[in-house]
């Protein structure tokens, strides 16, 4: 399924895909420079953005017309792999839960 927004967007996680670790809120003050610029996760990781004040900014890297605003809130599923960059427009906080199928031996 993908996002009312944007259909290159997925809406939901895929079956099985799970939480196993989250990122530190992050603020206009904290904000990595290497989260404003184009980045991935890894194969197979997932993320889950949650934004929890402000308003944000997702843009894809392959298609920059491909830009989403969250408000506090609003949430994005992000693909494995798929090159993007976040901005505040304006301050608030977020951070991102990520996630993946659970390995050989751990619990889902």
């Amino acid at each position: 399924m993908t996002h009312p927004r944007h259909p290159d967007l997925p809406l939901t996680l895929p079956p099985g895909v799970e939480p196993y670790g989250r990122s530190p809120d992050f603020t206009p003050d904290t904000l990595p420079t290497a989260l404003q610029t184009d980045h991935a996760t890894a194969a197979g990781v997932w993320g889950r953005l949650q934004v929890q004040a402000g308003r944000l900014r997702y843009q894809l890297a392959q298609s920059p017309d491909v830009s989403v605003e969250l408000a506090a809130g609003e949430s994005l599923i992000i693909a494995p792999e798929i090159r993007h960059r976040v901005a505040f427009i304006e301050p608030g906080q977020f951070h991102i839960e990520f996630c993946r199928l659970p390995r050989q031996g751990e619990s889902a």
